[in-house]
Formats: structure tokens, sequence, C-alpha cells
């Protein structure tokens, strides 16, 4: 690695920070170049985003039990370029996200959590600035936007209520009654999303699920199957001072380790109009290599799908996007992205559209 002598005093920290205080970093910082084929009259055909992330985990105690007390801490800034313009999936009508990475936020705390665990951590209960989606419908396979894919219905989904789609106070349990059987739950502030910093102040709209999940050994592979509920008073508009709204969603998800580095999975999300995010349903289908073509640290992705949208205006969009990430050096990856909309969400777009996007994410 090139960067090893200006990089090593930094990982020496963390090792130390390891061995002598339970306490580990994630340090990068992550930018991307997108750019469309097509847009709308008016609108931006390109942009940058940059993301700069920083998160520690401290392990504070452990039990008798091999139970463990955790605190979380992770910060983020955000950019993107040109400033104040709006999204790229508004210049194509798109009820999907095109970056994942994107957000309006500047500076951010996105997590602040203390989490417990009791009974040899089969159950853990967390409490603060939680992620929802880190305890229901998480695809591992499609959850990381920075090398793995950027359009938010596959890392995520474009449905579940405001109060599942981002940063949010909230707590939430995991649960392995058995070895097969998994039960997670999850309530969080609607408001909160919009928040940059910590704010409890739930007035504004809840959200509410709960996960169960099954792992099966399948030729001696192990699948996971889960199916997930969600419920919330608020969407969107609620939190601008709309009224009160009441709906439920639903998600399903198979995910199958084939080897140990090909993953196959499928998802699907509903919602009721009323609380829905973007999109009233999605469904994808897709599969996520990594070491690919026997390169450690490479990656490839291929996945697609379905959105239908929850405006009236627009219509449901096809979707297929595919990645390939390549390990530069130890602290660099490159990946390119492309993702072909077929039809766009916008009817005033008569063709595909093609988004392609270069990907670079410095480890520190």
């Amino acid at each position: 690695d090139p960067l090893q002598p200006a990089v090593n005093p930094i990982r020496n920290a963390e090792e130390w920070a390891w061995l002598y205080g339970g306490t580990t970093f994630d340090i990068y910082d992550s930018m991307v170049f997108q750019a469309l084929s097509d847009s709308l009259p008016g609108t931006r055909s390109s942009e940058g985003t940059n993301r700069f992330n920083i998160r520690t985990d401290m392990k504070l105690l452990e039990l008798d039990d091999r139970s463990h007390t955790q605190f979380t801490v992770q910060w983020r800034a955000n950019n993107f370029m040109p400033a104040n313009s709006q999204p790229l999936a508004s210049s194509v009508g798109s009820p999907e996200g095109l970056n994942a990475q994107r957000t309006s936020f500047d500076t951010r705390l996105i997590r602040l959590t203390l989490a417990q665990g009791l009974m040899e951590d089969r159950l853990t209960v967390s409490v603060g600035k939680i992620n929802p989606n880190d305890y229901l419908a998480l695809n591992l396979f499609a959850s990381d936007e920075t090398s793995q894919y950027l359009n938010t219905a596959l890392d995520g989904n474009d449905v579940l209520p405001v109060g599942f789609q981002g940063y949010t106070e909230g707590a939430a349990f995991q649960a392995l009654p058995l070895d097969w059987l998994y039960v997670n739950g999850v309530i969080s502030s609607a408001s909160g999303t919009q928040g940059s910093g910590f704010d409890n102040a739930l007035q504004k709209g809840v959200f509410a699920g709960l996960e169960a999940g099954l792992l099966l050994p399948v030729h001696g592979r192990p699948l996971r199957l889960s199916v997930s509920w969600g419920s919330s008073n608020a969407n969107s508009a609620t939190l601008q001072g709309g009224p009160d709204v009441y709906g439920n969603a639903w998600t399903g998800i198979a995910q199958w380790l084939v080897t140990d580095d090909l993953g196959l999975w499928a998802q699907f999300a509903a919602a009721d109009p009323q609380v829905a995010y973007t999109a009233t349903s999605e469904g994808m289908v897709g599969l996520t290599l990594d070491h690919a073509f026997g390169r450690a640290g490479d990656g490839f992705g291929l996945g697609g799908g379905w959105s239908t949208p929850l405006s009236e205006s627009s219509r449901t969009q096809g979707l297929v996007e595919s990645y390939y990430r390549m390990q530069v050096t130890g602290s660099l990856t490159i990946s390119f992205d492309v993702q072909l909309l077929l039809p766009p969400g916008s009817d005033a777009l008569p063709g595909a559209v093609v988004a392609g996007a270069l990907r670079a994410k410095f480890a520190f």
C-alpha cells in the first residue's frame, strides 16, 4: 500500500484501542460522481457527493454469562456538488434514490446507541439514535452503499414509512430464542429522521415494527427467510404539519449464502399509500459476489426489479443495477456502477435512462 506511511499511525492507534480498550473504529471517505444519459428539461444530469464517516464501538462491560454492553457513536460529514441542487432521482421522476450516499444533511450524528446483551447475547436491547433498518428488512448482501449497490431500492427500500427511512431516536430488541429462529422489534421517531442531532420529540409520529426470521441449512449452506410488519401514524406531509395518518407496511426477504463468496437474494416490500415513503411496492432480486474472479477485496453485484411510485404522476419504474468493485490498494477501492431505468418513472422520458457512477472509497 503506497499510502501506508500516512495511514499506519492511525491504524496503529486503532489496534491499540482494540487491544487495551475493547474499542473499534470505522473511518473512511467515500466519493461518488454520477451522470445520466437523459433527464427532464431544466434538470441536472450529473452531480458529485462526498461522505466522511467516523464510527466507534466501545465494549463497556462483559457479564458473567458472556453478554456484552456496547456503546456506539457515529458521525458523518456530507457534501454534494453543486450545492443546493435537487437529487438526480428528480431528474428522471424516479421513486428510487439513485445514490444512497446522497443526503441533504451536512454534519450529522447518525448513531448514539447503548446496547445491552442478556442471556449470552441471545437478547440484545438497544436505545438511543438508531437506524431501524439494522433491525428490520436488512439484506446483508445489499446493505453498504459505499461498496455494494447505490440504488435505494436495493440498498434498503423506498416503501416503509418515514420513521423507518433514516437515522432517528428509538429503541430496538434482537432475540434469538432458538438457533434457527430470531425475532426483532423496533420503535422509532418519525420526526427524528429530519434532525441532525439528538431530538427525542415523538409528537410528529412514530414507527413501530416486528420481524421474524428462520435460519435454515440448504445443501449445507445458510438460508435466511424473514418477514416483517410495520405501522406508523406519520408520512412526509405529517412532518410538515399535515394531519396524522395510519397505515401498515410489510416486507419479505430471502438470503442464501451459496458459497463463502456468493449470495443470492430476493426482497419485496409493500405499504398502504397513506404511509408509504416514495413507493407503494417494490420487488428486487439479485446476486452479490465477493473476492470476484479470485481477487481479494474485489466484488461484483447484479440486481433489479420494479418500484411502484406513490406519486400518481409517475409510472412503475424498472431497474437493473450492476457494480464492480476493485481493491486498488489496501486503503483504496474503486467501483464502477451502472443503473438501467427501463422505463424511468417519468413518462416524459420515452426511452431507457442509464445512470453511470464512479465511486472511490478510502479507508483509514
